[in-house]
């Protein structure tokens, strides 16, 4: 597996990357259809996101450089007792926000985080995942996992409370590839916190503006069993300014004249 993993990270060319992928997906697959194997680690695999739900359940995923304009992500979700693969479908979601989805229309996504909560006296948790998206944006998103009573997993659900978003199922931050963002769960504070964005002017051509951090957070906080909004989790802003990250020529554009 690990030839297959260099030439779907190092490939040349977009042929090379996903014949990579798609080799690395089948020998996954065909590894993780064995229930034994939730006892091996596939630390060897740098590329491959796992996290434990608990110790009979834990949630794979990968991600994929098809094109700098184009990512691929594969996941699968893995019991003492079943296997589940997790299809890429964020393409095809008429809302990618309010949708609830199975395996099969999964929203593809480099998880990074889990964090359990509790609803209605059930257990449920949020994803936190990074999507390399497109040249000119990026994504973080937080994913609502739950289980249905024979242990298939739902992926959405409306947990969030956002003043200015409805039918939130799943949040979703998109920001300029040149910038880095923050979006998780914060164990001091026990509340999500993430950067407020704000809009810049874009230098490519497919779009007139990209999302950039203005310095400043906000949040959500759980409160029976839905996390509502907070608008602004510090009373002060960072030391960063407006655009923090970006080349210097880039930002001039949010210096006052």
């Amino acid at each position: 597996m690990l030839r297959y993993e260099q030439a779907m990270i190092l490939g040349e060319d977009s042929k090379s990357r996903m014949l990579g992928f798609d080799s690395l997906s089948k020998e996954l697959s065909q590894l993780l259809s064995n229930p034994a194997s939730i006892s091996d680690s596939l630390e060897f695999l740098r590329s491959l996101s796992v996290l434990y739900v608990d110790d009979t359940t834990r949630v794979l995923s990968l991600q994929c450089e098809k094109t700098p304009d184009q990512y691929v992500h594969l996941g699968f979700i893995q019991t003492r007792d079943s296997t589940y693969q997790l299809d890429d479908a964020s393409d095809q979601l008429a809302n990618p926000i309010s949708e609830q989805v199975g395996p099969d229309r999964w929203y593809g996504a480099l998880y990074f985080h889990i964090q359990p909560f509790v609803r209605d006296g059930k257990p449920h948790y949020l994803l936190f995942g990074f999507d390399g998206h497109s040249q000119s944006s990026r994504r973080k998103l937080i994913e609502v996992l739950t289980f249905t009573p024979d242990g298939s997993p739902i992926f959405g659900l409306e947990v969030f409370d956002h003043p200015f978003q409805h039918d939130v199922s799943r949040f979703l931050l998109q920001y300029s590839a040149e910038v880095s963002v923050r979006l998780n769960y914060d164990s001091d504070l026990k509340m999500i916190i993430y950067d407020h964005l704000i809009p810049m002017k874009s230098i490519y051509r497919n779009e007139s503006v990209v999302m950039v951090s203005d310095g400043s957070y906000e949040g959500f906080k759980l409160t029976d069993g839905t996390w509502r909004h907070v608008d602004k989790v510090f009373h002060q802003v960072n030391d960063g300014t407006p655009g923090e990250g970006l080349p210097e020529d880039r930002k001039k554009l949010f210096q006052k004249n």
